[in-house]
């Protein structure tokens, strides 16, 4: 009774938090004004596909990594056109709606590792592509090798540092705790703020501790 009775408390704590977060994101809470905007009247913006940070998935552990390496581009519109970038631009014009990015598909171009520089990436423990923990739609593969193909993660700073003196590849890299190392530059430090990539990995775990709770308690009732 009394495992069954703490099963029911978490339950019923996730699904609270659930449902303030879906709440939020209904809401466009943490969107820029001009973002936000641009998403509550798609409907009326022809060519306009969602912000970049909706339209993959992370692996579990790496989702403080990419909100670092995208960082204010995760709420970059994606469109299908030049013309329809054009279109909203003149759109948030017009109403005074606030300012947004966007990025036209018709227009990014790839940014690949080279071969050898994969090689030498593949001999270190603790490094990886960051397009290798990212999913996504395949037709949108030029867009994430224009937006992360030459990004990196690494399990923390030590192991970013020692890459990157023993190799000199420019490239960003993010540790799993989001510090950033690129040449000229390190950053680092805590974070307050939970970024939109984080928040929608949360959701994903909480929906899928909701969905194994209710199996378990289904289960222990009907012993």
């Amino acid at each position: 009774a009394a495992s069954t009775l703490k099963m029911q408390t978490v339950l019923v704590k996730d699904q609270t938090t659930l449902e303030s977060l879906e709440s939020s994101l209904e809401n466009f809470e943490g969107y820029f004004e001009g973002v936000k905007n641009v998403l509550k009247n798609k409907h009326r913006l022809p060519g306009v596909l969602d912000v970049v940070s909706n339209l993959f998935t992370v692996k579990n552990g790496y989702e403080i990594s990419l909100d670092s390496l995208l960082n204010a581009i995760s709420q970059n519109v994606v469109v299908d056109s030049i013309q329809n970038a054009k279109n909203a631009v003149k759109f948030l014009k017009e109403n005074k709606y606030g300012r947004a990015t966007f990025i036209p598909l018709d227009d990014v171009s790839s940014r690949n590792l080279t071969r050898d520089e994969l090689n030498q990436i593949s001999k270190f423990e603790g490094i990886s592509p960051a397009l290798s923990i990212i999913e996504f739609n395949k037709e949108l593969e030029p867009l994430f090798q224009h937006l992360l193909g030459r990004n990196l993660v690494a399990q923390n700073m030590d192991v970013a540092v020692d890459f990157y003196e023993k190799t000199r590849i420019k490239t960003k890299i993010a540790t799993l705790d989001g510090d950033i190392l690129q040449p000229g530059t390190i950053s680092g430090g805590t974070r307050n703020k939970k970024g939109l990539i984080s928040k929608r990995k949360e959701m994903d775990v909480l929906r899928e501790n909701i969905k194994e709770n209710k199996h378990n308690l289904l289960l222990s009732q009907e012993k």
